[in-house]
Parts: C-alpha cells; structure tokens; sequence
C-alpha cells in the first residue's frame, strides 16, 4: 500500500497509445545513494536523479476498449506492473474522456 491508497484508478491510458518505450519512474538516486521513496525536503528532491524502468508500449488505440481483456497486451502488462508497483488494487481504467470510456474491474 502507498500513502494508505489500496486501490488504484488509471486514468489517460489512452494518451500512452503511441508511446513507445513507455519509462515509469521506479526510484531515485540522491548522492549516489538509490531512493525507493523520495526524499521528504524539497532540496533533496530537487538533487535526485529519477530511475527509470522502459517498458514497451503498444501503438495502437485504446479507446474502443470496454474491458481489460480487449487491450493490447502490452497495456495489460503496462497496468498490471503499476498496481504491482503501488502494491495497489487496479479498479479502474479510463481509455478516453467520455464516461463510457471507463472500465470497472
């Protein structure tokens, strides 16, 4: 659980559409030293060097999608290693602005 959060909405799946490697922020480094949170002070923070994970992206439209199954598998796996990442539940999804565009898990 991150911040006492134990479930999680993504929100703008569809804006990763054509990105591709997606980088997702994993942790920091602060004086050579690696951060699995981020420092509290904002000088701190503003020292840090983000670590990245790529992952690949999928390249296609989301946006017809009405359930998790009908994502481009790697938007499956893209989801799927945030929530296990947060250590959340994934709940949500949205593929566009239009409330029909979300998916409930």
């Amino acid at each position: 659980m991150i911040n006492g959060i134990d479930e999680l909405a993504i929100t703008n799946l569809d804006g990763l559409d054509h990105v591709d490697p997606i980088r997702v922020c994993v942790a920091y480094r602060l004086n050579g030293k690696r951060l699995d949170v981020p420092p509290c002070d904002a000088s701190q923070l503003a020292n840090c060097e983000p670590i990245y994970e790529k992952m690949r992206g999928w390249n296609r439209s989301t946006q017809s999608a009405q359930a998790s199954s009908q994502l481009p598998p790697a938007a499956r796996k893209y989801i799927r290693y945030i929530s296990e990442l947060t250590g959340a539940k994934l709940s949500m999804i949205s593929v566009g602005p239009a409330r029909g565009e979300t998916i409930v898990l």
